[in-house]
């Protein structure tokens, strides 16, 4: 609920199909949020600090918010959300990935598959792919504890419960979920860090009482001394998130770490569709999605609603 900017309800959920107002009203919403974190001072503060400087942001009960989005859309430099970790493994390039792939009610989540697929054979990256006869719990709790795979890339459904958040869901396949109750019980043990993308509504979002206690989510839940999860804080459309998501790859497959990487991927998304898409097939004309993101004339992906849904937990 953004009522406590706005002066008026804005619930982004699923309703957002049917009522284009609330993905309207981001717009709005932003700036409203840009006066209130004081923007063009915090520019003034933050230019003598080295652009290559990744600050780590702390108040989590601020955390449905989309602070982090809005400093990294504004300043030359990235944010993330920590829990303080002081004994974070080192980055490893990537060599191996897991790919889950749930594209129930997901039109769009193929176009991203493919995408992916290709810049990852394009590296030479081992990939494993595991779709639908394969989408069991059993197998997924099995390799998600594979400390093997360097990157872990979920598409699917998330939901996340405000009033018991250790069960909200990732939706594993039509028929089968994972709660994070039963994630939490997870094991890994690596020497490196590797990356984990939900590319899943609600995954990145939390609740916050009127008492101020926090009850925190799927990926803020999950970060591990081993693992950097990129969530998202809403409700998001599949084509948008694979679009960033491709975005995404790209700048981590050219070394930049998951932080910086996905502010790239976002200010990607700053344009019209139209040249969007172009920055799709500089990318890789092949991209089938190219396409359908410049022939949408119903979706603009630059609205906030869009391009400023992931956030990074360390």
């Amino acid at each position: 609920n953004w009522q406590i900017v706005t002066g008026q309800e804005i619930d982004f959920d699923s309703s957002i199909l049917e009522n284009r107002r609330q993905i309207e009203a981001s717009v709005e919403y932003l700036k409203l949020l840009e006066d209130f974190l004081r923007i063009k001072e915090l520019k003034n503060h933050f230019e003598d600090i080295p652009k290559e400087i990744i600050f780590e942001y702390l108040e989590t009960t601020w955390l449905n918010l989309p602070v982090v989005p809005l400093l990294s859309a504004n300043l030359n430099h990235s944010f993330y959300i920590t829990e303080g970790y002081e004994n974070k493994k080192p980055d490893k390039k990537i060599q191996k990935a897991l790919i889950w792939f749930n594209d129930s009610g997901l039109p769009y989540a193929t176009y991203e598959l493919d995408a992916i697929k290709v810049l990852l054979d394009e590296k030479s990256i081992q990939v494993d792919i595991f779709e639908k006869e394969k989408l069991t719990k059993e197998t997924f709790l099995e390799k998600y504890q594979d400390a093997s795979y360097d990157l872990v890339w979920i598409i699917t459904h998330g939901e996340f419960d405000y009033n018991n958040p250790p069960y909200s869901y990732l939706y594993l396949s039509e028929t089968s979920k994972i709660s994070l109750w039963d994630l939490q019980n997870c094991t890994l043990k690596r020497n490196n860090k590797r990356n984990v993308i939900l590319n899943a509504c609600y995954s990145g979002c939390a609740d916050v009482r009127h008492n101020s206690m926090g009850f925190i989510g799927i990926a803020p839940s999950l970060i591990t001394a081993e693992q950097d999860i990129l969530g998202h804080l809403w409700f998001v459309h599949d084509l948008a998130s694979a679009t960033l998501g491709i975005f995404t790859l790209k700048y981590l497959l050219e070394g930049f770490e998951l932080t910086k990487a996905t502010q790239l991927a976002s200010r990607n998304m700053f344009s019209s569709n139209y040249e969007i898409a172009n920055k799709i097939i500089e990318i890789n004309p092949s991209f089938e999605i190219s396409e359908r993101v410049m022939n949408n004339s119903s979706i603009e992906l630059s609205q906030p609603f869009y391009s400023m849904s992931p956030i990074i937990f360390k």
